[in-house]
């Protein structure tokens, strides 16, 4: 089958980058999640998992053994990524300059994003949460390629598929961590967090162009037939992926 996904703008002869989509109509024999669930975790056998990943990014001309993924602890925690095919412990986002490498992270409600500056080669994903998101993880991976090397005007940043203000409440616990421009009180004593605007904000502080960032108008909560959702299926949620792959 032709699978679905979000292709970043910058899809080109030098990198292939976009964010997967649940394709509901893909599932392999035995798989517990239905469509391309390419998260690894306890509910789906590995093995399903990584067939997923292999026939999905085999279908863009990306090895599976190319592929470098963040193991994901809601941190603010930065790697920097020399190998392809490996799992990087204790990290939420991921940096290369090296060709070859495909970075991966996944997501069912927080937010994925892409970062690159084709002119020096740099390229970085981010799986950013609530609780990544006001750690800074964000800002911290766009200083990390400036340290590389990057122009912050040249830099384009896509966010993908995830939760949006509507349906994202929270306690204010939450909320007392966000500057209160990116939240609003509900009736019931609760809030509406703006995790997409906060994240755009932030990256326009740090000397993006509003130009060079895209946000996915996709709810990953409200787009079921799109998108898996944590909120919306608990713990038989599958994941969506963002990768971006600098080609060799």
């Amino acid at each position: 089958m032709t699978f679905s996904y979000l292709p970043f703008e910058e899809n080109s002869s030098s990198l292939i980058a976009g964010f997967t989509l649940k394709n509901p109509l893909h599932q392999l024999e035995f798989a517990t999640i239905k469509g391309l669930n390419i998260g690894l975790n306890d509910l789906e056998k590995h093995d399903i998992v990584l067939e997923n990943r292999k026939q999905f990014f085999n279908s863009l001309g990306v090895a599976e053994n190319n592929i470098s993924s963040a193991s994901q602890i809601h941190s603010n925690n930065i790697a920097f990524v020399e190998e392809a095919g490996i799992i990087v412990p204790e990290v939420d986002g991921l940096i290369t300059n090296k060709k070859g490498i495909c970075l991966l992270i996944q997501v069912a409600d927080c937010a994925p994003i892409l970062l690159s500056d084709q002119k020096q080669g740099i390229v970085a994903v981010v799986h950013a949460g609530w609780r990544g998101a006001a750690k800074g993880i964000l800002v911290s991976m766009i200083q990390n390629m400036i340290d590389l090397g990057a122009n912050t005007r040249n830099i384009k940043m896509a966010v993908g598929p995830c939760i949006d203000v509507d349906n994202f409440e929270v306690g204010p616990e939450v909320v007392d961590v966000f500057p209160k421009a990116f939240s609003k009180k509900k009736k019931n004593g609760k809030y509406l967090l703006d995790l997409k605007m906060f994240l755009k904000n932030q990256a326009v502080d740090k000397g993006l162009l509003n130009n060079n960032i895209h946000i996915s108008s996709l709810c990953s909560v409200s787009d079921e037939t799109e998108c898996y959702s944590h909120r919306r299926e608990g713990t038989s949620a599958g994941r969506m992926g963002g990768f971006i792959y600098l080609k060799p």
